[in-house]
């Protein structure tokens, strides 16, 4: 009889201590299986500034450079280096998640394989406007800058006229590229046509 009531006590403090192990099991799975879920989550709150941060720059680019002379002069100046690091950081982002085991988990695979594309191609689009602000110039740079100088050239010839139709035609290019109005692009031309006559 005492050998019974003792097996029958091993048996029920062994599945006590099993019920033990499970539970312990479960419970460190759930909080590793929890710490993914954070870490996963804290990398997309990342991504969503890093993105939001990237589209900032394009409102940067057309307002604080403006006038800034190291944009236009240097190869690549602060901004594109910001813009170069923080797109280097939302792929590497994204790189995280696919191959993170919970994109495949919760069905987000081809979400996630649809972002490499969208920030390749905004890259692509940061840079033709980098490329066609440059183009644009500021002051002694670029086309505008060209044009000031063609523009001096003609009114240092000294004829009124030449100096009258100077002044008019860098009124409509400031107007155009100030308002962005194609109105003053007809006038910049119509006071070239006559500024021409003095020519020929």
């Amino acid at each position: 009889m005492f050998s019974s009531i003792r097996f029958w006590l091993v048996s029920l403090f062994s599945f006590l201590i099993l019920i033990c192990l499970i539970a312990s099991f479960l419970f460190f799975s759930a909080m590793s299986h929890s710490r993914d879920l954070m870490n996963y989550h804290s990398h997309l709150k990342a991504t969503r500034i890093a993105v939001f941060e990237i589209n900032k720059l394009k409102e940067d680019i057309l307002l604080s450079n403006s006038g800034r002379e190291d944009f236009f002069s240097s190869q690549t100046s602060p901004i594109e280096n910001k813009f170069r690091n923080l797109n280097h950081f939302a792929d590497t982002l994204i790189r995280f998640f696919n191959k993170s085991p919970i994109t495949a988990r919760y069905k987000m695979t081809e979400q996630i394989r649809q972002l490499t594309p969208i920030l390749h191609n905004f890259s692509s689009g940061f840079q033709s406007l980098i490329y066609l602000y440059k183009l644009k110039g500021f002051k002694d740079f670029g086309l505008e800058g060209q044009m000031r100088n063609h523009a001096h050239r003609l009114y240092d010839l000294g004829n009124k006229e030449v100096k009258f139709y100077c002044l008019l035609m860098r009124r409509h290019e400031k107007d155009f590229l100030l308002r962005k109005d194609p109105t003053y692009v007809r006038s910049f031309y119509d006071a070239q046509k006559k500024l021409v006559k003095y020519f020929y």
